[in-house]
């Protein structure tokens, strides 16, 4: 499997990125929006979920998941957030997410949910 983590937070994005690796997932980490949407176009394989940071400066979360959702309609998007998941109140948008999680969290829970909503999402 082929994640895409996006984390402005240096420290989030190598932790999270060394804990997927090591369970033995592919990785492709952006500390930006831009860094993201530019790994996208990149990327030699499709992508099957991308964790992306809410709150980012520049290009934000949600400007990377409406990318994601209109040209990756494949991959199957998470949120990943330091507020209430209240924030992210746009509906249209929270059709197309997967799921929420709201930091701190597991990491072990989030892909564990990860792997089951691709599962799901590659089912016919």
């Amino acid at each position: 499997m082929l994640i895409l983590i996006v984390d402005d937070d240096p420290e989030i994005r190598s932790v999270l990125s060394e804990y997927v690796s090591a369970l033995g997932h592919d990785v492709i980490a952006a500390g930006s929006g831009r860094e993201a949407i530019v790994a996208l176009t990149a990327a030699e394989s499709p992508v099957d979920a991308a964790l992306v940071d809410w709150q980012m400066a520049g290009i934000s979360g949600r400007d990377v998941l409406m990318h994601l959702i209109e040209h990756y309609p494949d991959t199957v998007p998470f949120v990943s957030t330091g507020y209430d998941a209240s924030v992210i109140s746009d509906e249209h948008l929270s059709r197309f997410v997967a799921g929420i999680f709201r930091k701190p969290f597991s990491m072990k829970a989030m892909l564990k949910e990860v792997t089951r909503a691709v599962a799901e999402h590659a089912e016919p």
